[in-house]
């Protein structure tokens, strides 16, 4: 699974008397580099954490086989090879997947839809039919084909971060490009540096119990497509988007991209989960919510 993050870069102060900080990096989904730091944790601890974190890592790792587009064997492969008839049931993994998808689909107005590869210019997400009961996912039309990797890479981070949780760690950072941060390091939020070229702007952000992903087109160039018009968009250098789940800021950050700054402003500014930082070609910024970034040139 691909998608392209501006640089992402984790902020460390000194460590707490008494406790560690522990981090491990792994890569994984391709060539993405993924770490998990736990902060303050007990010296006593030490065994536990790197136990925990190779769980995590092996969790991610087995969720990606089941639901990347890339490996075909996975369910996504499936789907796509049969073409959606007769449907088909899927894991819980993709099921979920496919149902946060719709509904960030509904909220932006198609400009987010893992349809956009179809060779069908007509295909949309209301072309897929998902009942939850079953599992069963199929195709209103033939010629669809989806992509899950902007969904489906936010949603391994949060189940690695469910697995560290679940063994007591409250005070953790995964950072996959998308980042999701539970508790704080050590007396403080967590710190994370997003650097966007235009104007050679750097922003920081303070993260506790949220998620943070950004999409642009800094590295990658024009590579996010419009699934409305299947081309691609160049509305704005990059928007960070900062929301509950790394599932669901992966998901906006590329629909509001689509979308770009005015409607994406207007969609959001009511707002009470999600916030997000637009920055246009020319440096300028604009943001919403209870979101302050703080934001130099270099």
């Amino acid at each position: 699974m691909k998608k392209f993050w501006i640089c992402l870069t984790l902020l460390i102060s000194p460590p707490l008397f008494a406790s560690e900080r522990f981090s491990r990096s792994q890569l994984m989904m391709g060539d993405v580099e993924v770490t998990i730091t736990v902060s303050a944790a007990s010296v006593d601890e030490k065994n536990k954490v790197w136990t925990t974190m190779e769980q995590a890592f092996a969790a991610g790792s087995a969720i990606e086989k089941r639901v990347s587009e890339w490996n075909p064997e996975s369910d996504t492969s499936q789907l796509n090879q049969s073409g959606g008839q007769p449907p088909r049931v899927v894991n819980d993994d993709l099921l979920l997947i496919l149902l946060l998808a719709r509904d960030v689909s509904d909220w932006t107005g198609g400009a987010f839809d893992v349809t956009f590869a179809s060779p069908d210019k007509t295909a949309s997400y209301r072309d897929m039919v998902i009942d939850e009961a079953t599992h069963q996912v199929s195709w209103q039309k033939p010629g669809i084909k989806i992509g899950v990797s902007s969904t489906a890479k936010g949603y391994i981070v949060d189940q690695m971060i469910d697995v560290m949780k679940k063994a007591g760690f409250q005070n953790v950072l995964i950072n996959a490009g998308d980042i999701r941060a539970i508790g704080q390091d050590g007396k403080k939020p967590w710190t994370v540096l997003v650097r966007n070229e235009p104007k050679q702007r750097d922003c920081t952000f303070s993260l506790k119990d949220q998620a943070l992903s950004t999409s642009g087109t800094a590295a990658r160039g024009l590579h996010l497509i419009d699934p409305r018009i299947k081309q691609p968009v160049d509305t704005i250098s990059s928007v960070s988007v900062l929301a509950p789940t790394s599932s669901l800021a992966s998901s906006l950050a590329t629909g509001l991209f689509v979308l770009g700054k005015p409607s994406g402003l207007q969609l959001l500014k009511k707002s009470q989960r999600v916030s997000v930082l637009f920055i246009d070609h020319q440096g300028g910024m604009a943001w919403t919510g209870k979101l302050q970034p703080r934001c130099t040139s270099r």
